[in-house]
């Protein structure tokens, strides 16, 4: 592997990919000049997952959560209007509101795993591996264009959670619970989504990654070797929208999985506490 230069930056080489892609038919040397910039791109991606992927313990709903769920059916949804709820930094939904969007987060994040990372991992495989996808004139850009919509779909969701620039996290009861009624679908919408968590496979999306790093690389190390004569505008395109597009997914990803986490967590002590507070 040669040594990257990390001060070498994503979106620079990509306008440099695209100003060059206009008036050049032969990319190799682009390559040499921009690879290393789509390299750090999607690396620094990879970091920030590794950190975001890490934090506490999801709690388990444990088996009296049905006494619980009695207790607040019984109980009129007045008495618990002075009732604190500490919820994530700028958080202003109900709970139910943000299980909701953090399930379809979920769905989003195996989708990347099993489409958007696999399709791209090919793609270099086969640039690498065939003469003819290296002067290939087929665009890709139909595909960059869907995950842009699935990822600006789940962003926008998530957004729409918190009140921006706030670090406010006191809530109260009645502003996480609609209705007492709610709790059933909270506790069932809790157990599934902590669930559903708990199976994206975060390792191997960071395998993944990692071979698509490498195999970046691998370009990068034969055109800097010469060892590639010719590619062709619309193939180095392709794998520069595709590591742009896989260094954001990643980075959503990241941010999906620590939000789904934080909300998970905080319904947990919110759960805890209310047995606590009712002796339950």
């Amino acid at each position: 592997m040669i040594k990257i230069d990390d001060s070498v930056s994503m979106q620079l080489s990509i306008e440099t990919i695209a100003l060059e892609a206009g008036v050049l038919s032969n990319m190799v040397d682009t390559v040499k000049r921009t690879f290393p910039g789509l390299i750090n791109g999607v690396t620094t991606a990879f970091t920030n997952l590794d950190s975001n992927s890490s934090i506490g313990k999801i709690g388990e709903v444990t088996k009296d959560q049905q006494r619980l769920i009695e207790f607040i059916q019984k109980s009129d949804y007045m008495d618990f209007d002075t009732y604190k709820v500490t919820v994530p930094e700028g958080f202003i939904a109900t709970y139910l509101e943000a299980l909701e969007v953090c399930e379809n987060a979920i769905d989003y994040m195996q989708y990347v795993k099993d489409v958007v990372l696999k399709e791209f991992r090919v793609y270099l495989s086969v640039f690498i591996s065939n003469k003819d996808s290296k002067i290939s004139s087929k665009d890709n850009t139909f595909k960059y264009k869907e995950y842009k919509s699935k990822r600006d779909a789940v962003n926008s969701s998530f957004g729409k959670l918190y009140r921006a620039n706030s670090y406010d996290v006191n809530s109260t009861y009645h502003k996480v619970i609609r209705r007492n009624s709610d709790f059933y679908s909270l506790l069932n919408s809790f157990n599934k989504v902590s669930k559903q968590l708990k199976e994206v496979d975060i390792d191997f999306i960071k395998q993944e990654i990692k071979e698509i790093i490498d195999l970046i690389d691998l370009i990068y190390t034969q055109a800097k070797e010469n060892k590639i004569e010719t590619i062709s505008p619309e193939a180095i395109q392709n794998i520069s929208n595709g590591a742009f597009h896989t260094a954001s997914d990643v980075e959503t990803i990241a941010a999906c999985y620590f939000r789904t986490k934080t909300i998970l967590v905080s319904i947990d002590n919110f759960l805890n506490g209310l047995k606590l507070r009712f002796k339950l």
